[in-house]
């Protein structure tokens, strides 16, 4: 008898057990009772209460502030720099060298905004504004003095070099002004790297003239230090004696002829062009070529 009541409060105690277990489970509080009340980081989360009370958030797709950069949704670095990155800094890459791979840090060069693009520009308080002042000399011809003004690093996306040309002599026997008619900016192995036709014309001396050119330029490298050469383009008229005439029964002398000249002469400058550029292949694997 006494078994079997022992037995009995047993189980009246296990019961009670239960019983208290399913109403503390019972009791346990909701986050939520509606998807207004769960509580999201920004616009671009989409709260969700669920039947059981619970909290959940979804990012929404091409969104800034979702946490993933949206190609497909336009989303880059200057637009979203808070999914995509900051568009900012000097730029990092590989320089394959044979087998070996070397990483290296630009010294110029930094990541911009352009356009809502991220491109490469240059590190503006680097830049030095250059002037150098050479004579051209055409022998037995004329003599001009040539001003080249450029940017130093050079932004190949957008800077112009500045010429100025002024006359500082001419021979007696060219007739008429000089004219010119082309100038070319080419590297150090004669490669073309800008071209611009032109009529400008000197007749006297201190007459002078400004062109701007733009370059281009195929590097490989996001830097490149590179020396340039400008070939300009002239034409003149000579005062010559026409040998094949008969002379003149008053001057006793042949008479004269204009004859015209084309050519060229290529000036170069001293200071190395420190050239920057969008590179032509793909950052990270850039063939050494300085």
């Amino acid at each position: 008898m006494k078994a079997l009541n022992l037995l009995l409060i047993l189980v009246l105690l296990l019961s009670a057990l239960v019983i208290s277990g399913c109403k503390k489970e019972e009791e346990t509080p909701r986050e939520c009772q509606t998807s207004s009340q769960c509580k999201v980081p920004n616009k671009c989360f989409a709260p969700k209460c669920t039947a059981e009370g619970r909290c959940i958030v979804t990012p929404k797709d091409n969104c800034c502030g979702n946490r993933k950069c949206d190609p497909a949704g336009l989303e880059n670095q200057c637009n979203c720099p808070t999914d995509c990155g900051n568009c900012s800094g000097y730029i990092q890459y590989n320089v394959t060298s044979g087998s070996r791979i070397q990483k290296k840090t630009t010294q110029y060069a930094i990541h911009t905004c352009e356009n809502n693009d991220c491109r490469v520009g240059v590190d503006m308080t680097k830049v030095r504004n250059i002037s150098i002042v050479d004579d051209l000399v055409v022998a037995d011809a004329f003599k001009t003095e040539f001003l080249t003004t450029f940017n130093n690093p050079f932004n190949v996306e957008k800077d112009k070099i500045k010429i100025e040309f002024s006359l500082k002599d001419k021979e007696s026997d060219i007739s008429g002004p000089l004219k010119f008619t082309e100038i070319k900016v080419l590297s150090d192995t004669d490669e073309m790297m800008g071209r611009k036709f032109i009529s400008e014309k000197l007749e006297n001396v201190g007459n002078m003239f400004t062109i701007e050119t733009g370059i281009t330029s195929s590097q490989r490298s996001i830097e490149l230090e590179k020396h340039l050469n400008f070939e300009l383009f002239y034409e003149l008229f000579r005062t010559v004696v026409n040998n094949s005439a008969p002379i003149n029964n008053v001057t006793k002398k042949k008479p004269n002829m204009q004859v015209l000249k084309r050519s060229s002469i290529k000036v170069g400058i001293g200071q190395k062009f420190i050239l920057v550029a969008q590179p032509s292949m793909e950052l990270g694997d850039e063939e050494e070529t300085q």
